[in-house]
């Protein structure tokens, strides 16, 4: 799964807008004595997705901004917001059949249990879609939170999976105390202006917990050129673009298929498939409409050869991200070599959204 770390200046320049201040979060533990009106930033991402049919594109830039324990629950608080550059309203990512926003955090690596959020069929203890506030400008951080069963007591971070789609923010820190500032009696709140408050031992007690994800398959080459990692029914399998393509290239290497025959493989043997869904991602050289051509058209390559040996029948989506969203720095050759990607995430027809 692609991972999003150490980006605090980005974090900065997308947060410490107006008078606001931040307090990033390192080494597991938040600051003391720092100005009340900071906000804690663990860690930042960035979201796209597709709209108007496939035509336009949606970016949101979105903080975890810490996990805190309560009496009965983990309370984990993050925000989010459209860029500037989108025009889509922060309800399109939440509904977007392809998002799971905040679906789930691994709490335990030595069991890789994935703990679940706090729902059952009447009620999640979370932020949703029906909490936003339509008057309130999209582009404005708006500050979520999402309950979690609690986290075994030696556990001091976590790793929180943002969008169910491989983008995971790792280390988040686990504090016993929650954050300065007011709790508020709201899902979504304006950053600055407090937090949602956290669940009562009551409102917990009626929201049975349900069984953690085991995840499952995190494994890949020893030089860690391919990774495979899931949970429950899903997969997902990343690729570093430089093992499937030549430089600058969306054809595939000699040496490419006996690396996607192992990926095909693993993907007959699951079984019938729900979806499957083949993502490029380029580095950050170039220009952005470039990459993004090239982006679709390794993203279509990949996608034709699985095509070709699973059956012409078989059901692919087809994505290009461009550079959009890099899980690595774009100032050294080495960062720019883990953003060159392309992705296979697939479900088997046993699994469900609601299953994660």
């Amino acid at each position: 799964m692609g991972r999003v770390t150490g980006r605090t200046r980005q974090a900065a320049r997308l947060l410490a807008g107006g008078t606001l201040g931040l307090a990033v979060v390192a080494g597991g533990a938040l600051h003391p004595g720092r100005a009340a009106d900071r906000i804690p930033v663990a860690d930042v991402f960035e979201i796209t997705i597709p709209t108007d049919g496939g035509e336009g594109v949606a970016h949101y830039e979105g903080a975890i901004h810490g996990a805190y324990r309560t009496p009965d629950a983990t309370v984990l608080y993050w925000s989010i917001r459209a860029a500037e550059d989108s025009g889509a309203p922060l309800r399109t990512v939440f509904e977007h059949e392809d998002v799971d926003l905040v679906g789930g955090v691994l709490a335990d690596p030595r069991t890789l249990d994935v703990l679940l959020p706090l729902r059952d069929d009447a009620r999640c203890l979370c932020t949703e879609a029906g909490d936003l506030d339509p008057s309130q400008d999209p582009h404005t951080f708006q500050v979520m939170y999402t309950s979690f069963p609690a986290v075994p007591a030696g556990t001091t971070a976590i790793d929180v999976d943002v969008d169910g789609r491989g983008t995971i923010v790792a280390g988040v820190p686990v504090s016993d105390i929650l954050p300065t500032g007011p709790q508020v009696e709201r899902a979504s709140v304006v950053m600055g202006q407090g937090w949602p408050a956290a669940p009562t031992t009551e409102q917990v007690g009626q929201v049975g917990a349900r069984d953690p994800l085991d995840l499952v398959g995190r494994s890949g080459a020893g030089d860690g050129s391919v990774t495979t990692e899931g949970t429950g029914a899903d997969r997902l399998v990343r690729f570093d673009a430089d093992v499937l393509f030549a430089f600058d290239r969306s054809d595939l290497s000699a040496e490419a298929q006996a690396v996607l025959d192992d990926a095909i493989a693993e993907i007959e043997a699951a079984g019938e498939l729900g979806r499957l869904e083949v993502v490029g991602h380029t580095d950050g050289q170039g220009t952005a409409d470039y990459n993004q051509r090239l982006s679709v058209a390794r993203a279509q390559t990949v996608a034709d050869s699985l095509r070709e040996a699973l059956g012409e029948d078989l059901e692919v989506t087809v994505e290009g991200r461009g550079w959009d969203e890099p899980i690595a720095t774009n100032d050294t050759e080495e960062g720019r070599a883990q953003n060159r990607r392309v992705t296979i995430s697939y479900e088997t027809a046993s699994g469900t959204e609601g299953d994660r």
